[in-house]
């Protein structure tokens, strides 16, 4: 994101590149972390079939989109190779050390079960319920002001919330086992409070700047 955002500001690719390059990394770790980058590609898309403009002073983000498309097209190639690769390993060994299938809700034996060890478990090792309901309070005061969020966070906010819907339904089975499959609900969060922070500093700059709204960051 750090990348990303230079890219957004200085609008030179190199950003891009580096934000690209970090994204794969992570990706090549753990697929499902394309949760808090997949925004790019949605807003590349927008830009290209529609008058949606995400970039600074109301311009276009990707000015250069044959480049950039390019350089966003690099990691799906090497994110495209490394599934092949892990499919192939498990499939000569028949093993699964690679985990490349999915474990649905609709193909779970005990999906009451699976969702109260979540709640109860799993969820309450990533985050404080406190924190927990204050991230959903912000989120649904982001939906509710839509109109005055900065349009690349609100997209990168909302984006990722459904890619952790779909990440959930789709290994929904794996929130048995370990506070580790939570890693990527924490892209979310995040943004989330990126996003609502920035609607303060730009809609109620005194409560931005108050000494409360510190304190209570600080704890």
């Amino acid at each position: 994101w750090y990348f990303f955002s230079r890219f957004y500001l200085t609008q030179k690719n190199k950003g891009l590149v580096l934000a690209s390059f970090i994204f794969i990394l992570a990706a090549l770790f753990r697929l499902t972390m394309v949760i808090g980058f997949g925004f790019v590609y949605l807003v590349f898309f927008l830009e290209r079939i529609s008058s949606l403009k995400f970039g600074k002073e109301d311009l276009k983000l990707f000015k250069k989109p044959l480049l950039q498309f390019f350089l966003l097209f690099i990691p799906i190639l090497f994110l495209a190779a490394w599934y092949s690769y892990a499919k192939y390993y498990n499939d000569i060994h028949q093993s699964s050390y690679f985990l490349t299938e999915i474990k649905p809700i609709w193909k779970a034996v005990a999906i009451f079960k699976i969702a109260i060890l979540f709640f109860n478990n799993l969820l309450p090792e990533l985050l404080s319920w406190f924190l927990l309901y204050a991230s959903l309070t912000l989120f649904v005061v982001i939906l509710v002001r839509y109109k005055k969020q900065q349009s690349l966070l609100l997209i990168a906010t909302v984006s990722s919330f459904i890619g952790v819907v779909l990440y959930l339904l789709l290994w929904y089975e794996n929130f048995t086992v370990h506070d580790y499959y939570l890693i990527d609900l924490l892209p979310f969060i995040i943004l989330i409070f990126i996003t609502f922070f920035y609607y303060l500093r730009n809609y109620f700059h005194d409560v931005f700047q108050s000494t409360l709204l510190k304190i209570c960051c600080v704890i």
